[in-house]
């Protein structure tokens, strides 16, 4: 769920000490409306978790500059 501009920083020192449950971000995020992932960065390791948490959700993976562009255009045709 959405968090509070204020607590932001709190909870990106908490991610180092405490567990992050990121598939139960995940979750609430498809809970939310969110049917759209996407991975920026080496492998497509997030995306695979959002594939799971999420199934009905879309991901796309973007592991090089050159995969932008086709991304953009990919998430541009949504609609």
């Amino acid at each position: 769920r959405p968090f509070e501009p204020d607590r932001i920083s709190g909870l990106l020192v908490d991610q180092v000490t405490e567990p992050v449950r990121f598939a139960q971000i995940l979750e609430g995020m498809g809970e939310a409306g969110i049917d759209l992932f996407l991975h920026v960065g080496p492998g497509d390791v997030t995306a695979g978790l959002a594939r799971r948490a999420v199934p009905e959700a879309r991901t796309l993976s973007v592991s090089a500059v050159g995969a932008i562009g086709p991304a953009a255009e990919s998430i541009g045709s949504i609609g």
